[in-house]
């Protein structure tokens, strides 16, 4: 009830209503929730842009191209100092040239967090996989959340590899990486 979560209606509008449960499932059929990861709330931003060119589209491994080469797709050192949470966040610039819908990016993406001291992933070991989006898609942005865990002797450095899966698909993107170490460092690896 009202009295419970000491709720008082106010004269002017604030944007907070007070509605019953069974009013509520009856009105609505979706509750979308978001995070808020701001400074304030404890967290650390680091964003970086980056483009998918020439030999850095190199693309995942496929049917049509099974010799792709991981390490020449776009990489990042992300170095924590303690055990964390983290979220990443990958954004393509390029909008779906043929649906025009803000939802859908030209390009299938995909993004991989490992436990690679820091060093170019090459080759994919489940064993040392942090996070990873899930399997290529075509939205406009893709995330994850992720666990910096107990396991490893912090400072560690992590690497991220963000890449299209078709080999030659080129576009600009922007990755953003937030942790709850305010320490946190991110720095672009240099290509091969």
């Amino acid at each position: 009830t009202k009295t419970k979560l000491k709720y008082e209606p106010r004269d002017h509008e604030d944007g907070i209503f007070w509605m019953d449960i069974f009013d509520f499932t009856e009105q609505y059929s979706f509750l979308y929730m978001c995070r808020i990861l701001t400074e304030g709330t404890g967290w650390k931003k680091a964003e970086l842009s980056g483009e998918w060119k020439g030999k850095t589209a190199e693309g995942l491994p496929s049917r049509a191209y099974p010799s792709a080469r991981l390490e020449l797709n776009p990489q990042y050192s992300i170095t924590i100092t303690k055990p964390c949470d983290g979220f990443i966040l990958l954004k393509q610039k390029d909008a779906d040239p043929v649906s025009k819908s803000t939802f859908k990016g030209k390009n299938s993406i995909f993004f991989m967090l490992s436990k690679n001291n820091g060093k170019r992933i090459n080759k994919v070991d489940k064993d040392l996989i942090v996070t990873r989006s899930g399997n290529p898609i075509n939205l406009a942005t893709v995330t994850a959340e992720c666990i910096f865990d107990k396991q490893e002797s912090y400072p560690y450095t992590f690497s991220l590899i963000v890449a299209t899966s078709t080999h030659g698909s080129e576009g600009s993107f922007e990755v953003v990486i937030y942790s709850n170490d305010n320490k946190m460092e991110v720095k672009e690896l240099p290509e091969v």
